[in-house]
């Protein structure tokens, strides 16, 4: 169960790091290539998406609709996180583009929202109705997530128009400020959520969840804070992969014992 100093760590550490890099106290070279963006994205979205998929097989067996939404969360965030890694220009997208920007934001909402959702008391009714889609709501996403894939990746391999890139409605600056928004917002209701929940009963679970979401607001912070390649822009990365860490970190155990209580 963390600690009083872990949370500080958790909360602050991040973001003192990332004033410092914005000040300027601590040097933010340039760092990398977008070779090296490619493979490295790749390999953990690819990660984290198998760790998505086993929350989905969890979520299927234990039934319950806060955790349907939780799985959901994770696995729209690891396929959107894919098209990220997959429109890197030059890396194997020849030309600039609007996706992997939007794409490094809009997982972000995805994951916020569904979040959001994975706190609400559902009735029973309403609950049992929706379980009865489950199965059939992850196929869908994960069918929607092939497809904003490859979406993300033809278009992206199209040489620019005379009018500019297809789909730079994406790289809109008010666009991204809408996104920005809309995901702090969500997070800040489901800390607040998971934070009155984990005074009332300090479950590990519930402990990990809401280090991701602070995780997940700190990405969000890093990533419209930072230049792109600077060592800055990098940490956003990390703490993306943090946030899956966390939530992760007691999700087999919760579910085995969610799985053999009886309902």
């Amino acid at each position: 169960m963390p600690r009083v100093h872990t949370w500080i760590m958790i909360t602050v550490v991040p973001l003192l790091l990332l004033g410092f890099f914005v000040a300027g106290w601590i040097p933010d070279p340039i760092v990398g290539s977008p070779q090296w963006h490619f493979y490295i994205v790749t390999i953990t979205a690819i990660l984290l998406a198998l760790v998505a998929w086993f929350m989905a097989l969890a979520a299927m067996q234990v039934r319950d609709l806060r955790v349907t939404f939780l799985a959901l969360a994770f696995l729209g965030t690891a396929g959107i996180f894919l098209a990220h890694a997959i429109t890197t220009p030059q890396a194997l997208i020849p030309h600039t583009n609007s996706w992997v920007g939007f794409s490094a934001r809009f997982c972000l909402v995805v994951a916020s929202v569904f979040l959001a959702l994975s706190t609400n008391s559902w009735s029973r009714k309403i609950e049992s109705r929706l379980i009865g889609y489950q199965r059939r709501a992850f196929i869908i996403a994960a069918l929607l997530l092939v497809g904003y894939n490859l979406v993300a990746f033809t278009s992206s391999m199209m040489p620019p128009a005379p009018a500019g890139p297809q789909f730079s409605f994406l790289a809109n600056s008010q666009l991204h400020s809408v996104l920005t928004s809309l995901t702090l917002m969500s997070l800040a209701f489901t800390g607040w959520r998971y934070l009155q929940r984990y005074r009332a009963r300090r479950s590990p679970l519930v402990a990990g969840l809401l280090a991701a979401t602070i995780f997940f607001a700190q990405t969000q912070i890093v990533i419209v804070s930072t230049v792109v390649w600077h060592a800055s822009w990098w940490f956003y990365h990390f703490l993306l992969f943090a946030a899956f860490v966390a939530a992760g970190s007691d999700w087999p155990m919760s579910m085995r014992a969610a799985a053999a209580s009886p309902t």
